[in-house]
C-alpha cells in the first residue's frame, strides 16, 4: 500500500486537509471583494456605467437602421426651380402610405424602380429599416404624422341598429386635439429628426385635427424651417391642411385619388384608372395607397405600362409648391403659440 497518505504518526507528509477548508475561505473572499465593489460608491458608478454600456448595445436587426445622413437646412432643402419643369404629358405621382410593418411590400414596389413617394409611420416595429430601405434606393421618402381621427360610430353588435362611439387611436408619435400648439411642434419635430433624409410629410388619419386651423400651422411650423414640404390627404372634405400650408408659404400638394379604401383587385383596378383621368384633365394628379396586396396586384400590372400610355410618374414633391395667390396670412407666419 506504498505511496498511499496514512495517518500514523511516523507519516512523512502531513495531514490533508477536506477541499471544502481549502476552497471555502477564498471563496468567501471572492463574494467578499465583489460585494465591497458594487457597495462602494465610487466603484459602484462605475460598475453601473459598464452595466448602462452593455444593456444599450443595440440589437443585432438596427444594423439595418438608417445611414447617417445629416439633417437638411432650409437654405438647400428646397429643390430648385428646374426640379419643377413644364411637362408636356401628365405627371402622375403615387403615394404608399403606412411603412413600418410590411418590409416585404416595401421591396416589391421598390424593385419596380419608378419614381414614387413613400410614407413612414413612426414608431412602427419596421419603420426604421423600411425608411432605410427607401432611402438606399433613392426614392422619395416623407413623414406619416399621426393626427386624431373623428370618433368611429360601430354597432354595438353584429347585426345591431344601435351604435356607439369608438375612439380611434392614430398610433405612436401622434398628435391630437388637446395638446397645446407648442407641444404639437415638437412633437412633429421629433418625429422629423428621427427619420434623417425625408423631404416632407403627409398626415395619418387626422379626420378632427386637420380641422383644426391653429393646431395645423403648429404641426406645419416645422416644416417651414427645414423646407420640406405638406402632402394633405385630404381625409376629411373640412380639412384645412392644404390651405394653412398655402398661407404659411410652404410647398404643398393635395391627395386626388385614394387607391384602395376598399380592398379589392377590381376597385383599385378602377381607382388607378380614375387617377389617370384626373392627370389627363388637370395635368397632374397625386394617388394614395398603402401596401395592401391587392394594391401591389394593381401597381406591380400597371405601373410597367404607363408611359406607353401617354403618362410620367413623379415623386409627390415634384408637384409640391407654394401658392403665391392665396397670399400669407400674417396670423401664422410666427411662433406656434400665437395661435
Amino acid at each position: 500500500m506504498s505511496g498511499e497518505p496514512t495517518d500514523s504518526p511516523g507519516s512523512q507528509h502531513p495531514p490533508s486537509l477536506p477541499t471544502w477548508l481549502l476552497l471555502g475561505p477564498l471563496l468567501i473572499a471572492t463574494v467578499g471583494l465583489a460585494l465591497l465593489a458594487i457597495s462602494h460608491p465610487r466603484l459602484q458608478r462605475g460598475y453601473y456605467r459598464l452595466k448602462a454600456r452593455v444593456l444599450s448595445s443595440p440589437p443585432v436587426y438596427e444594423e439595418a437602421r438608417l445611414p447617417d445622413i445629416a439633417p437638411s437646412s432650409p437654405a438647400d432643402s428646397a429643390p430648385p426651380a428646374e426640379a419643377f419643369p413644364k411637362s408636356d404629358v401628365p405627371l402622375v405621382a403615387i403615394v404608399i402610405d403606412d411603412l413600418g410593418y410590411d418590409l416585404a411590400a416595401v421591396e416589391r414596389l421598390l424593385a419596380l424602380q419608378v419614381p414614387m413617394t413613400f410614407a413612414v409611420l413612426p414608431g412602427r416595429k419596421f419603420s426604421d429599416e423600411a425608411a432605410a430601405l427607401v432611402i438606399r434606393d433613392g426614392r422619395e421618402l416623407i413623414l406619416h404624422q399621426p393626427m386624431e381621427p373623428l370618433p368611429a360610430q360601430v354597432p354595438l353588435f353584429k347585426g345591431s341598429d344601435s351604435f356607439r362611439t369608438k375612439h380611434i387611436d392614430p398610433g405612436p408619435g401622434g398628435v391630437f386635439l388637446d395638446m397645446k400648439p407648442q407641444k404639437v411642434a415638437e412633437k412633429v419635430e421629433q418625429n422629423l429628426s428621427h427619420f434623417p433624409g425625408i423631404t416632407g410629410m403627409n398626415n395619418h388619419m387626422g379626420s378632427a385635427f386637420t380641422q383644426n386651423s391653429p393646431l395645423m400651422h403648429a404641426a406645419l411650423a416645422p416644416l417651414l424651417s427645414r423646407g420640406f414640404y405638406f402632402l394633405d390627404s385630404r381625409t376629411h372634405a373640412d380639412a384645412v391642411g392644404f390651405q394653412v400650408a398655402a398661407e404659411m408659404g410652404l410647398r404643398t400638394v393635395q391627395r386626388d385619388v385614394f387607391l384602395d379604401h376598399e380592398q379589392t383587385v377590381d376597385f383599385v383596378s378602377r381607382q388607378f384608372e380614375a387617377l389617370l383621368r384626373i392627370a389627363r384633365e388637370q395635368g397632374s394628379a397625386v394617388a394614395i395607397g398603402h401596401p395592401h396586396p391587392e394594391t401591389l396586384e394593381v401597381l406591380e400590372r400597371e405601373i410597367p405600362g404607363v408611359e406607353a400610355r401617354g403618362f410620367r410618374l413623379v415623386s409627390a414633391g415634384v408637384l409640391a409648391h407654394t401658392h403665391p395667390e392665396m397670399g400669407a396670412d400674417p396670423r401664422l407666419a410666427g411662433d406656434p403659440q400665437a395661435n
